[in-house]
């Protein structure tokens, strides 16, 4: 009898344990707040945007992306305008170029509207932008700067003709990080006049090609290394000449030989550009080379002509040359 029972309650006991759990009841989502799926339209005198994030400042830098990111859309249509106008071609590598500037431009002028924990780890926004405040913002930076870069452009001409080149190109840079500003500005006040930048780029590159059209160059110095400088000196645009006005360009070589162990020997080159204005130094660059030597003095000139031609491929004028103040 007391077996039984124990054989009964064994049963039910297991039975039991083999029982299939009922599954967990499921909690619904929360709804997204009506003005984060609903983003109130941009009027004539405010931007909105919505954004989420873990933290309410990541929420807000992903919001003011979103807006960034949609005036860059209306960017790439009004540039296509302005390229016709002003003869600009637009490619597909300076439309990228120009998104990608779009998107590092700071909106500062915002507030922020709405502001919800919508999870534990997740914050909505939705942000309101002063349409005529980033306007302002935008119209004072690129007047400032314009007026900055004529003020340069102004002295270029004191300097020698390597700073000049360099200060050129750097104006070009600075004016080019301005274009999607003005596209932006163009796009939200059509009484902005853009084509005064258009006309400053076009002065810059004119000055340029000016610049590079009295650049003339004239290679001296080892025989070794003159053959290729003149190379990479013409496949960057620049003419040789042996006139009296050409900039001087001077390779000097010192070389020795020492014995890395007493089987084994090291030749060392320290190779000198410099260049020259009418006898001023201007520029000038140090290279130093490590090649072994087998007393094959052949070879051992071969390996150090590759070397130095590896060494100088594909740098521009300023890269290849340490630029002395004036």
């Amino acid at each position: 009898m007391n077996l039984l029972k124990l054989s009964l309650i064994g049963i039910v006991f297991f039975g039991g344990g083999c029982s299939k759990p009922s599954a967990p009841m499921k909690t619904p989502h929360k709804p997204y707040p009506s003005w984060y799926l609903n983003i109130t339209p941009d009027n004539s005198s405010y931007f909105y945007c919505v954004g989420s994030g873990k933290t309410k400042d990541e929420a807000i830098a992903n919001a003011l992306s979103q807006l960034v990111s949609q005036l860059g859309v209306e960017v790439s249509s009004s540039y296509h305008s302005d390229a016709k106008i002003e003869n600009h071609i637009l490619t597909k590598k300076l439309q990228q170029k120009i998104n990608i500037e779009v998107e590092n431009i700071r909106i500062s002028n915002y507030r922020v509207t709405d502001i919800e924990k919508y999870k534990y780890n997740e914050i909505l926004v939705r942000i309101q932008s002063n349409r005529a405040k980033i306007v302002s913002a935008l119209k004072e930076e690129i007047d400032t700067s314009h007026a900055r870069i004529k003020k340069q452009i102004a002295l270029v001409s004191n300097h020698n003709q390597l700073e000049s080149e360099y200060q050129i190109n750097r104006l070009k840079e600075v004016i080019n990080t301005l274009t999607p500003k003005i596209l932006i500005l163009g796009t939200l006040d059509n009484s902005y006049d853009t084509k005064e930048h258009y006309r400053l780029i076009a002065t810059i590159d004119k000055l340029l090609d000016e610049l590079h059209r009295k650049m003339l160059f004239n290679i001296e110095g080892d025989h070794r290394f003159v053959p290729i400088l003149e190379g990479q000196v013409a496949k960057l645009g620049y003419n040789l000449s042996k006139n009296s006005n050409a900039l001087v360009f001077k390779v000097t070589v010192n070389e020795s030989i020492i014995n890395a162990t007493s089987m084994v020997k090291i030749a060392l080159f320290n190779i000198t550009l410099a260049l020259y204005q009418k006898n001023q130094l201007i520029g000038k660059k140090n290279m130093r080379f490590k090649e072994r030597y087998s007393n094959d003095k052949v070879n051992l000139n071969r390996n150090i002509i590759i070397h130095f031609e590896e060494k100088i491929a594909n740098k521009n004028l300023q890269e290849l040359m340490l630029r002395e103040p004036d």
